[in-house]
């Protein structure tokens, strides 16, 4: 039996943000109360983009936890599930009982914008100097690596470009790739961007010390 799990990274403009994630969390991530925005067409502004990322078994937070440990590369700790910089717990009740907890990680990555980009390249360079150490934790061949490096493409829902298991060495690259290109947007609109996730066992980390 196998479960799938599921992560986002939202980019945004930030006067949306109690829009987008309700006054508990706006307030939270920027300890500040933010007005909710006049309600607009989704896509209206030309900012908002949000990837969703599904991956079975967690295979692409271990994979990348793996590689970076590995590779000494910072900055990309919070996408292997290790480190955020705020959570936030959300409680169900039902006849006044609480019936449900989960705790969401949030990391904020404006105004990291480069250093997320600076530790995507250097893991893909990693990988193509390192086949041969790289290949075996993502299941594929050295001789392929180079090839699921230079064919990833954007997408926004890997469920729906052909990644329903979440899995392979042309799943992460993609992701990789599509946070690359999300933070390069974010960065020339100065949109805020923020990745979640469920929180399992993160470290608690300050904003301003996300990227090494």
């Amino acid at each position: 039996m196998s479960d799938t799990f599921h992560s986002t990274l939202d980019v945004f403009h930030k006067a949306f943000i109690t829009n987008r994630l309700g006054d508990e969390v706006s307030e939270l991530l920027t300890g500040e109360k933010v007005p909710r925005a006049p309600q607009i067409k989704d896509g209206a502004s030309g900012t908002y983009r949000m990837l969703l990322i599904a991956t079975r078994n967690e295979w692409l937070y271990l994979r990348l936890k793996e590689l970076l440990h590995i590779s000494g590369i910072q900055g990309l700790q919070f996408l292997s599930g290790e480190i955020c910089t705020h959570q936030h717990k959300r409680v169900t009740e039902h006849n006044g009982e609480v019936v449900w907890e989960e705790t969401d990680a949030f990391t904020v990555l404006s105004p990291h914008y480069d250093e997320v980009i600076s530790s995507i390249d250097r893991l893909q360079q990693w990988c193509l100097s390192n086949p041969d150490l790289a290949a075996p934790i993502l299941g594929t061949h050295p001789e392929d690596l180079g090839k699921s490096i230079e064919s990833a493409f954007f997408t926004l829902n890997t469920s729906d470009d052909g990644f329903d298991g979440g899995e392979g060495a042309d799943f992460m690259f993609c992701v990789l790739r599509t946070i690359g290109d999300l933070m390069r947007h974010a960065k020339s609109q100065q949109c805020f961007a923020v990745y979640r996730s469920t929180v399992y066992d993160f470290a608690m980390v300050k904003p301003q010390c996300l990227a090494g």
